[in-house]
């Protein structure tokens, strides 16, 4: 199946007691969260991080808007295997502000597919043997975009937290 990234809504109370779990208990917690707004961006998570940024998720960008809305802010739980982390609401207009100005599919367009597979962005899909694709990658990166953006937007009009989990 590959990685994936999974983004969930949540209050205070919600995000405070969340803090408290064991990393086994928040996956567990997570996976029976389905009834709280939520969004995924599939496995493209780090192609949409190197697009925005022009470096690889696994090198998160400290204070960046657009890092931060692909990676998410703050550690939830301490797990050196588990990515997952969150940003508060207070954060999320800034968030906004800078998708909002990103042209995603001119971005898309100007980031040639062969950076991505020569900084090894996860997932492996960026070869010249998928050139027929890449016009339909595409069209998938700019839908997630759109897609986490929408999702931003309506957690921050509910004042809600944002908890980001890449597994």
């Amino acid at each position: 199946m590959g990685m994936y990234a999974q983004y969930t809504a949540c209050d205070d109370a919600t995000l405070a007691q969340w803090k408290t779990l064991s990393v086994d208990d928040l996956i567990d917690t997570l996976e029976e969260a389905e009834s709280l707004p939520g969004t995924d961006i599939d496995k493209m998570w780090d192609g949409l991080h190197f697009v925005l940024t022009g470096v690889s998720a696994s090198n998160p960008i400290e204070d960046n808007p657009l890092s931060i809305a692909i990676l998410g802010d703050l550690e939830l739980v301490d797990d050196e295997d588990f990515f997952n982390t969150y940003t508060s609401a207070d954060k999320l207009p800034q968030i906004i502000a800078a998708m909002e100005a990103v042209d995603i599919k001119a971005k898309i367009a100007a980031t040639p597919f062969a950076k991505l597979h020569e900084n090894n962005i996860y997932p492996d899909i960026w070869d010249e043997e998928n050139e027929d694709e890449f016009e339909e990658i595409a069209e998938e990166l700019a839908e997630h975009f759109q897609n986490l953006l929408n999702f931003y937007r309506q957690c921050a009009a509910n004042q809600q937290n944002v908890v980001v989990v890449i597994a």
